[in-house]
């Protein structure tokens, strides 16, 4: 970087931090965890140590939760709604799952169970197991509302960034850095398929988001290149249905 350039851009950064020191500005943070409460009235947003809540109909904040964790990365209701599950941690230190009474923001449990930030979060729809996938390249799983562990998924080799249930309950569906997509028998863990780079019809770049019909037929994937790939979900062979650009 060139000398005049660097010099701006720490002049930008110093104006930014005194701006906020003095005049109470909050520091932006990147708004990537968001979810709706039951309802729709309410909008949550992860930031920065807290879950900010937003009225839907006013677009006026409300509330913070407060979050012990210094990067939230997603946020998921229970199914009824009485807890709030929120995953993050400290990128390359620890993470994990923290459990909030919702609406009153009271904390009901932590799971401490990945050695890197958790980067997603997931119920099934019965509200009888909990996942969380990590950085760490693990998928946690525990019974819930027990939260006793149930099983550890290890079959990705970088880091997981999403993780659903398919609306029956039985599989549950993974996506990774290492660009892969694999299924799972969401009753004992065990890998059914995966989706590989490997073949020509896979993602080539990482995998940030996945998503499944509500007939649970068909599996969307998205990477980070802003292609998005429609599956067959209940096929035994990954077979590709259609390739959005």
């Amino acid at each position: 970087m060139r000398p005049g350039v660097r010099q701006s851009v720490l002049s930008c950064g110093l104006l930014l931090f005194t701006k906020s020191f003095l005049f109470g500005v909050e520091p932006r943070v990147p708004a990537v965890a968001l979810a709706f409460s039951l309802d729709g009235n309410t909008l949550l947003v992860g930031g920065h140590g807290e879950v900010r809540t937003y009225s839907v109909a006013r677009g006026e904040r409300e509330s913070a939760l407060v979050c012990e964790f210094p990067k939230i990365s997603a946020l998921a209701f229970s199914p009824g709604a009485g807890t709030l599950a929120v995953s993050g941690g400290t990128p390359g230190v620890s993470g994990g799952v923290i459990l909030l009474e919702w609406p009153k923001g009271k904390v009901a449990g932590h799971l401490t169970n990945h050695t890197d930030q958790a980067t997603a979060v997931a119920f099934n729809p019965a509200g009888t197991m909990l996942a969380s996938a990590g950085a760490d390249r693990l998928v946690q799983v525990v019974n819930w509302p027990q939260k006793t562990p149930a099983y550890r998924l290890e079959g990705h080799s970088g880091p997981v960034l999403a993780v659903a249930f398919s609306p029956d309950n039985a599989l549950l569906l993974t996506a990774s850095a290492d660009r892969s997509i694999k299924v799972w028998d969401a009753a004992t863990g065990q890998l059914r398929r995966s989706f590989s780079h490997h073949t020509w019809t896979a993602h080539d770049d990482w995998i940030y988001g996945l998503a499944i019909s509500p007939d649970g037929r068909v599996l969307a994937t998205g990477d980070w290149k802003g292609i998005v790939k429609l599956w067959d979900a209940r096929e035994t062979v990954s077979t590709l249905r259609q390739e959005i650009r």
